[in-house]
């Protein structure tokens, strides 16, 4: 049912207006299977939240794995890359899972969430910030992220369709600018 939820939000002509019996007809289950599992649309919303707050982790920590000749700017490009077509390539899933999270009160998971992959990507920082700890890198990635979400937040309000890598791009020289004057003459190639 989540993943039926998921490609219906991905369609934007559709993503609005789903219902329960639209729903349960493209998971190819009955009304009564959808009661065994969530009590309502809002609990199916919550799970839904969870499901893709825990599938784009798996996918961007995928993303920041190191490559040997990676230079700061390569890593980073790569993340921001990621990052953008995960939240601006599929805008209408994206503001649905955002406005759930802002209704339901899941904030708080989704901050866990947060801090749970800016830890993981101040561990690979610290080759090109060897002498920068892992707290203050960690302190630098949450400032990353929370300023991706911010420009996501706006982009999706902006327009219907934004631009990925333009945002890509400019996600990527916000982080290495904000790790380079945080982190400055630690930096190593």
């Amino acid at each position: 049912m989540l993943a039926a939820l998921e490609e219906q939000l991905a369609t934007p002509d559709r993503a609005e207006s789903w219902t329960l019996e639209t729903l349960v007809d493209r998971a190819g289950v009955g009304v009564g299977s959808f009661y065994e599992y969530f009590s309502n649309k809002e609990s199916l919303l919550g799970a839904l939240v969870g499901a893709v707050t825990d599938k784009n982790f798996r996918e961007l920590l995928a993303a920041s794995e190191l490559e040997a000749d990676d230079t700061l700017e390569t890593a980073v490009a790569r993340v921001t890359s990621a990052i953008a077509r995960t939240y601006l390539g599929r805008p209408t899933l994206t503001r649905v899972v955002m406005a759930s999270i802002g209704r339901l009160g899941l904030m708080s998971p989704v901050v866990v969430a947060r801090d749970r992959f800016a830890r993981e990507l101040a561990k690979r920082a610290q080759r090109f910030f060897p002498d920068a700890s892992e707290d203050a890198l960690a302190e630098t990635m949450r400032m990353v992220a929370d300023a991706t979400m911010g420009i996501v937040s706006g982009e999706l309000e902006r327009t219907a369709e934004p631009d990925v890598a333009m945002w890509s791009s400019r996600i990527a020289e916000m982080g290495c600018l904000l790790l380079r004057s945080r982190h400055e003459g630690a930096a190593t190639q």
